[in-house]
């Protein structure tokens, strides 16, 4: 593959998820996607850390997660302000793959990228979110917020491919919505939502389109944010529509999920026909949108953004060295960048912790890797420090947003403060995502002591109803019981309200609390608290599942993980532990199943092989139990249990071949 010539197109396709996806494409309704597929290879990816857009599409563009990235918020502060703007690549500390492939020689362009604000001087052009953000009332030419665009000269010839919401008429949002006119627009200001979303994407389109076309480019990274926006909104009148919503409202805004994903499908076609058959494409999404039997039945649960999303996203890679028609697994957002250098021909560094999706190439790409990119000198394109310019446009063009009617919620004023808090936070929530208990426990620890009684920051991913305080003890507490550190649980969580959803959490941590000290009855009457409050949440469930296991209840447990997969069917951990169970239990057939299950969610699971192995040997079946145990112990190669079994199903296959 000649690396001069080599052109890569990223699209961030936010809210894509295949549970979604793959109907439309079998039922030929997403032509374009589909044909990439046949001749490229397809994965889930695995989200990891805190699920805030700002932080995974960091990470995707930089291969390291939070911790490493420095953007750990849905927001900033201004250090001498105190003023609030969108978080973006200010407190980005690495380089992202466009500024590798700017210091490598190659002209990289962004297009709608998420935080890529303020525009970075790449060797291309840079088109970020807020220049697409429409201002006033009519279509008329709006002004741009400084440093939105990045050349100058550039704002000039694509100011007037924006397009502002009234210039979309009926005939454009009635593929979207049926019975349009019908609907009385004054007050009901659905169809306009829709209109903002739509409009937005599509200027982004026409820009990275007329890049495409007029500019030379080896790397276009464009990010398309309306699937995620309309399925926030109105993922609940999918069919089937859920309880709460009106046959009426179910008629009318029912088609536009799909009709979003339709939309982005016309897209990606023109961007093939434009970059050629030469390029290689990848559509990328670190989560996706729970859709069907998957969204949350619970109303507070349909109350809180993170419910909704699915842990895996989508990729689908097709280029000339790509591999044709294949399915990966064990896919991370973390592989993304790495993946995007080689096909630059760019090495990788040995400071990202992801890798190179190798089994993606038709033939084995080079493999090498520098020490890292950030000691490497030369113009790349970051903002080197953050001026009093930068943090004066930046917090004009916040103003200027939420003037406009932005629709993210808006800041309190104590913002600053609470803004540095949920980067503390987000932190210690990277800390536990990897598995650093103790880093995290620190972390917590330092937050609670600084923190004042009367700021209460929202975080996207936990429910409104759980005062942020209170939050903060649980996650302390899980770490405390993590380390060891029973005392400093129980301590953590005897401030917690005796009722409501934190009490619930809390009755889940006392209850591994009361187990681990040998208090059988309390853990037990623990987590009967726990399902009384909570016995239609997924979570309870399974965690209710995990201490009847401990406790020797059989029949509790598979109750309870049953019930989890009822109500939450990927719940991939409730479906691998039920295989497990029913697999002990000499339930073969349905250990089988739910085996099946857990692996169609995350094929990268070492424990789902597992459960799949022991259901085999229940059925007699040697052969398909010895490939599921090696799976098994290729993902986890020092697990004694998948080692053991390995062992001696093949001895027994070797016994069985000599005696035959």
């Amino acid at each position: 593959m000649d690396s001069a010539k080599s052109k890569v197109v990223v699209i961030g396709w936010h809210g894509a998820s295949w549970k979604t996806v793959h109907p439309l494409v079998d039922a030929g309704l997403l032509p374009n996607l589909g044909a990439l597929i046949d001749r490229g290879v397809v994965a889930n990816v695995k989200a990891l850390g805190p699920g805030l857009p700002s932080i995974q599409w960091t990470s995707i563009a930089t291969g390291k997660m939070a911790d490493q990235h420095g953007v750990l918020g849905a927001f900033e502060s201004d250090p001498l302000s105190g003023r609030l703007r969108l978080a973006g690549n200010s407190w980005r500390s690495t380089k992202a793959v466009w500024n590798i492939a700017m210091q490598s020689g190659l002209t990289a362009h962004l297009a709608g990228w998420a935080a890529t604000y303020p525009a970075e001087p790449l060797s291309g052009s840079c088109v970020t979110n807020e220049f697409v953000v429409p201002v006033g009332a009519t279509g008329e030419r709006w002004p741009a917020p400084a440093r939105t665009v990045y050349p100058q000269a550039l704002e000039a010839e694509v100011r007037d491919l924006r397009v502002h919401p009234t210039e979309l008429k009926s005939e454009d949002l009635t593929p979207f919505i049926a019975g349009l006119d019908a609907i009385d627009r004054i007050k009901d200001l659905r169809p306009l939502f829709l209109a903002d979303i739509l409009a937005r994407d599509i200027s982004i389109h026409a820009i990275s389109s007329w890049v495409l076309e007029n500019q030379p480019w080896n790397l276009m990274m464009i990010g398309w944010h309306a699937l995620d926006r309309a399925s926030h909104r109105f993922m609940p009148y999918a069919p089937p529509a859920m309880p709460q919503v009106t046959p009426e409202d179910a008629g009318h805004y029912g088609p536009v999920v799909e009709g979003v994903h339709r939309f982005h499908d016309m897209f990606l076609g023109r961007l093939m026909e434009i970059a050629g058959p030469d390029t290689n494409f990848l559509i990328v999404s670190p989560a996706g949108f729970r859709s069907g039997e998957e969204r949350p039945v619970s109303p507070a649960l349909q109350k809180t953004p993170g419910a909704w999303y699915r842990p895996q996203g989508v990729l689908c890679m097709a280029g000339p060295n790509v591999a044709e028609d294949e399915l990966l697994h064990g896919v991370t957002m973390l592989d993304i960048a790495p993946t995007v250098l080689t096909l630059l021909g760019i090495p990788t560094a040995k400071d990202m912790p992801g890798k190179v999706i190798a089994k993606a190439f038709r033939e084995a790409p080079p493999l090498e890797r520098i020490p890292s990119w950030e000691s490497v000198p030369g113009d790349c394109g970051m903002h080197p420090h953050e001026s009093e310019q930068d943090r004066e446009a930046a917090a004009a063009a916040m103003a200027e947003l939420f003037a406009a009617g932005y629709s993210e919620r808006k800041p309190p004023p104590n913002a600053a403060s609470l803004v540095n808090r949920e980067r503390a936070l987000n932190l210690s929530l990277v800390h536990l995502s990897r598995g650093r208990f103790a880093e995290a426990r620190q972390a917590l620890e330092e937050l609670i002591r600084s923190s004042d009684p009367n700021e209460t920051p929202s975080v996207p991913e936990a429910p409104e109803a759980v005062a942020y305080n209170s939050r903060i003890q649980l996650w302390l507490a899980h770490c405390c019981v993590m380390c060891g550190d029973h005392a400093a649980a129980r301590h953590a969580i005897a401030t917690i309200p005796s009722e409501g959803p934190a009490a619930l959490l809390a009755s889940l941590i006392e209850s591994q609390v009361d187990l681990a000290e040998g208090n059988r009855a309390g853990a037990r009457a623990a987590i009967e608290r726990a399902e009384a409050w909570g016995h239609r949440l997924p979570l309870v469930n399974l965690a209710a599942g995990m201490m009847y296991l401990r406790l020797a209840s059989w029949d509790d447990a598979e109750s309870r993980f049953r019930r989890a997969v009822a109500l939450d069917p990927s719940c991939q951990p409730a479906q691998m532990m039920l295989a497990w169970l029913l697999s002990e239990r000499g339930k073969s057939r349905e250990a089988t199943e739910a085996a099946l299950k857990s692996l169609e969610i995350d094929y990268a699971s070492a424990f789902s092989h597992f459960a799949l192995g022991l259901a085999m040997v229940g059925a007699a079946d040697g052969d398909r139990a010895l490939e599921a145990f090696e799976q098994s112990l290729s993902l986890n190669p020092g697990w004694l249990p998948a080692r053991a079994w390995t062992e001696l199903v093949r001895a027994q296959r070797e016994r069985q071949g000599a005696g035959q």
